[in-house]
């Protein structure tokens, strides 16, 4: 039971790991690495970084289109 006034958490993940498999000679590339996200009800939440850093694969992980890799 929640406390009075208390908002829901309505998103969780815990120690998200995303890893693009690649042949080339740079190897794997390690997207997102033990990413810990909670939201509650009613919070606004930005996710900012530079090109490349996982933003679009964090998103497509909590929207349910890409399986992460642990």
């Amino acid at each position: 039971m929640r406390a009075f006034g208390a908002k829901r958490e309505i998103l969780r993940a815990d120690s998200l790991y995303h890893i693009y498999e690649s042949a080339a000679i740079d190897g794997n590339v390690v997207a997102l690495r033990g990413l810990n996200v909670a939201i509650t009800e009613g919070e606004a939440v930005a996710v900012v970084g530079p090109s490349g850093s996982g933003k679009s694969t964090l998103l497509k992980c909590l929207g349910g289109l890409m399986k992460p890799s642990s």
